[in-house]
């Protein structure tokens, strides 16, 4: 991760008083998104009480800079809108959104010729915890107008460039990855957004289980699973991709609580601990196949939740039978959408 720091005299006052040491949140002033990182004799500022003082300078990390041309990654949450979230991945500002705009629901991609569209959409239909869908485009060719009208309501979406980076297949094989799709895309492509599990990631930090991969700066881990797709026209014999969190064993049973009611984000985990992985056909856990590792502290284990990224395994187990370029996000790279957990009733498996 690219950092820009300097060292500012902190003093008691509004600029500081409503940030904690851990929190990401954007800089009113300067167009950055930054943290304050404190030593252990300073303590938060409330601005109200002038007896609270700072015991020395606080340390401003500056994650990015919304004028710069560069990719940055994220540690911890940024507190910024859905739109301004994807203006910064437009502008190739941004990689790896777990924790950016809390609050928001994060979609996946897959975009394939309109001649697979119904194929494809019956296949989310019959593995909606796998494949749990927030929106699609209108018509053929048109990468703007997404519906429901919940999901995009900003005028300047565009699905080719408001992801961070993008996939492409072509007969099931990938091919290159690349920041925006303005030159491959046709007039017959149509775009589905896929339910990601950073959505719910906020309410786990909320709960006091915030995940590894967030406080690390990494991209959770994905693993290639034997739970089978059920199969939709010309996708057939795809598994389903899990993203794994390490977790205490006494912790489960809360993340299962907190994530159930995400059901179009991927709802609550699939399998967990070590006989889980097994079960799942995971046996080198150190070794994801998206992603990357993740550290297990002492007494932890494995927790997995299906995973957007399983579209993809599905483009490829169809292989050539998919005619034209198939476009996908790059694991860990979502859209924000507009969509927030007030609407996880509204988006109900079958309801799009």
């Amino acid at each position: 991760m690219q950092e820009l720091s300097s060292t500012l005299v902190a003093y008691p006052g509004n600029l500081f008083g409503c940030f904690s040491s851990n929190r990401l949140t954007k800089d009113i002033c300067g167009g950055y998104l930054w943290r304050l990182e404190f030593p252990q004799t300073h303590r938060q500022v409330d601005p109200e009480d002038k007896k609270n003082q700072f015991g020395g300078d606080a340390r401003l990390v500056v994650l990015v800079s919304l004028s710069e041309k560069s990719l940055y990654s994220i540690m911890g949450s940024v507190h910024i809108s859905s739109h301004e979230a994807r203006l910064a991945c437009r502008q190739n500002q941004l990689t790896n959104t777990s924790g950016l705009a809390p609050g928001y629901l994060q979609a996946n991609l897959l975009i394939l010729p309109a001649q697979h569209a119904t194929d494809f959409h019956d296949l989310c239909l019959r593995n909606p915890v796998s494949c749990p869908l927030l929106g699609k485009t209108m018509t053929p060719g048109d990468p703007i107008t997404v519906q429901p009208a919940g999901c995009i309501q900003s005028p300047d979406f565009d699905i080719r460039t408001d992801f961070p980076q993008y996939r492409i297949y072509l007969k099931g094989k990938y091919l290159e990855s690349r920041k925006d799709l303005l030159d491959v895309w046709t007039s017959s492509h149509v775009g589905f957004l896929i339910g990601c599990s950073f959505s719910f990631e906020d309410a786990l930090t909320a709960a006091g289980l915030q995940p590894r991969h967030q406080r690390t700066g990494t991209i959770v881990a994905m693993y290639r699973s034997n739970i089978p797709l059920l199969p939709a026209g010309i996708f057939t014999g795809g598994h389903c991709v899990v993203s794994m969190r390490p977790y205490r064993p006494e912790e489960v049973e809360r993340v299962r609580e907190v994530t159930r009611p995400y059901l179009s984000t991927h709802g609550e985990p699939v399998a967990w601990g070590w006989e889980g992985a097994k079960q799942l056909g995971i046996t080198e856990i150190n070794k994801p196949d998206f992603g990357e590792p993740q550290v297990f502290e002492k007494g932890e284990v494995p927790v997995f939740w299906a995973c957007g990224v399983t579209p993809q395994m599905a483009v490829e187990a169809a292989g050539d039978r998919i005619k034209g370029l198939v476009f996908s996000h790059e694991p860990g790279h979502m859209l924000v959408t507009d969509w927030t957990a007030a609407n996880l009733d509204k988006l109900r498996p079958g309801i799009i």
